[in-house]
């Protein structure tokens, strides 16, 4: 007799950072009312948990990535091993009808427990470059979902492993590309600062010196909501003192969705997560990728908005608070190139990828 859908459960493996966290978050959400969810995931991934993922039993692994002294990665490969052989005999018992790793150091034990039990997996690649990790499991996997449909860093693999599904988003933010576009008010510009789910220390200092170097006139129309790490929230908040706009700043904002809707531009790094949420928002937006990110997959994420006329794209390496006021000027005062910036935008394609892959999910475990 075949199970009951509701009994059969599946094992999401993400971990790290709120990029990995919260595409299985808006799986999660979307799965749970008639499966059983189990999750795999690491210390620092524990803080982006809610929802659905509060709601799944966990598993929480000492795993961490292979840098620092040669005693480090040792600990780190025990830790790696130690997972694994946990995840093993706990596969075994559970049975998972599918594991899906959405990366992260957990994917990496989880996939391959998976691969020797025989059970259905899939990995999901968020970033517009395949990470070390990603391209490692590559060939252990049944199904390897792509949010970008160029994704480089993808030579050697199977074409017929490749299925493009797009990142997915939380319905709340995904339901912002249906919603009416916002038109400009005449008196108010508004902003939303984002730096991730980790924030971005670099923003604190010069995106306030940026808007110090504006015109008065324009700074006392201009309101910005700025997310700053906690503990560089006083500073940052220091830093605009001496402007005449209209400053509201949190270490994390819980409530984005609206946030993105009620802003006029976005100024934020370039994780997978949001280009993904400014696709969905269809904002305009300033993107400045993180230069450290592993395989620089920051910047061709940037590139996918940039090379469409749909975002303007400054490197670190480039970024002075000079450059990004007289952008930011520009784009407040020239309303044909603000236009120009929406239009593209809005032909950007938002499809509902937390469908798409939930969908994917529900047919691989049949």
């Amino acid at each position: 007799m075949k199970k009951n859908n509701k009994f059969q459960s599946i094992a999401l493996a993400a971990g790290g950072t709120g990029g990995h966290i919260f595409p299985a978050q808006a799986v999660a959400e979307l799965l749970i009312n008639n499966h059983k969810l189990f999750l795999v995931t690491d210390q620092r991934g524990t803080k982006f948990l809610k929802g659905a993922l509060l709601k799944a039993e966990k598993e929480v692994l000492p795993v961490k990535g292979f840098t620092g002294s040669i005693n480090d990665k040792a600990h780190a490969l025990t830790g790696l091993i130690f997972s694994f052989l946990k995840l093993f005999f706990k596969f075994f018992f559970k049975k998972p009808s599918i594991v899906i790793g959405f990366g992260g150091y957990p994917s990496v034990p989880a996939i391959m427990a998976a691969f020797f039990h025989q059970i259905p997996t899939i990995i999901h690649e968020q970033n517009a470059v395949m990470g070390k990790a990603n391209k490692f499991l590559a060939k252990f996997v049944n199904v390897i979902a792509l949010s970008f449909k160029n994704t480089l860093n993808v030579d050697g693999i199977a074409n017929y492993k490749i299925v493009y599904t797009g990142n997915p988003v939380r319905q709340q933010i995904f339901a912002l590309s249906d919603r009416p576009y916002k038109k400009l008010d005449k008196n108010i510009f508004k902003i939303l600062v984002i730096g991730g789910s980790q924030g971005a220390a670099i923003f604190s200092h010069t995106i306030p010196q940026a808007i110090k170097l504006l015109d008065p006139k324009i700074q006392e129309n201009l309101y910005v909501y700025q997310q700053a790490q906690q503990d560089l929230l006083q500073k940052t908040i220091d830093e605009y003192h001496s402007t005449k706009s209209k400053v509201e700043m949190k270490s994390f904002f819980e409530d984005i969705e609206n946030l993105l809707y009620k802003c006029d531009l976005v100024i934020a790094r370039a994780g997978a997560a949001t280009v993904t949420e400014i696709i969905a928002s269809r904002k305009p937006s300033i993107l400045i990728p993180f230069a450290a990110a592993q395989n620089n997959h920051q910047l061709f994420n940037a590139k996918f908005l940039s090379d469409q006329q749909a975002s303007v794209l400054i490197e670190e390496k480039e970024l002075t608070p000079d450059l990004l006021a007289k952008i930011i000027s520009e784009l407040i005062t020239n309303t044909e190139e603000f236009s120009k910036l929406q239009a593209a935008m809005k032909k950007v394609k938002c499809q509902n990828s937390v469908q798409v892959l939930a969908d994917l999910i529900l047919k691989l475990k049949a």
